[in-house]
């Protein structure tokens, strides 16, 4: 029983070495989501106390986002906007991202009183896609908007 034991231990711990998904080493998926993006769809839909109450179009024209790398560690990742359109959390425009070790959220950050300041989290669908889907939701205990971001992966700017 123990020889059988250690054998499936040691499967075990093959498989997940062996794992394309890089949960703890987060530069891995900077690497795949790094790029340009450009926007073809945002709305947001808002919902009071669980019950749908609107969604209403965002209009973002002609508008792309370039997401690069650094060798830096944490939410130093260069982040920059082109177009008629703006991503904006927070009142503010973020300045920097950063990929999450869950492979599913990405983290803008903004420079606030010379700090670097994470101000949004976003949950990403199909990530290393060449289309994807953000979802970013704020609000309060009765209220919350839930902003959907369609974009695809580009050439430009």
């Amino acid at each position: 029983m123990t020889i059988k034991n250690c054998f499936l231990g040691a499967f075990l711990l093959f498989l997940v070495a062996c794992s394309k998904e890089a949960t703890l080493y987060e530069d891995y998926w900077e690497t795949i989501e790094a790029g340009a993006y450009k926007f073809t769809d945002a709305k947001i839909v808002t919902y009071t106390n669980g019950v749908f109450v609107s969604e209403t179009p965002i209009e973002i024209g002609n508008s792309y986002i370039l997401m690069e790398t650094t060798d830096f560690d944490g939410f130093f990742n260069q982040l920059s906007f082109y177009g008629d359109w703006n991503l904006t959390f927070a009142s503010r425009m973020p300045d920097a991202w950063n990929m999450e070790n869950d492979s599913k959220r990405l983290t803008f950050s903004s420079v606030i009183n010379d700090f670097t300041t994470p101000t949004a989290t976003l949950t990403i669908d199909n990530v290393g896609d060449e289309s994807q889907t953000w979802h970013y939701v704020t609000g309060d205990a009765y209220t919350y908007n839930h902003y959907i971001y369609q974009v695809v992966r580009t050439t430009k700017p």
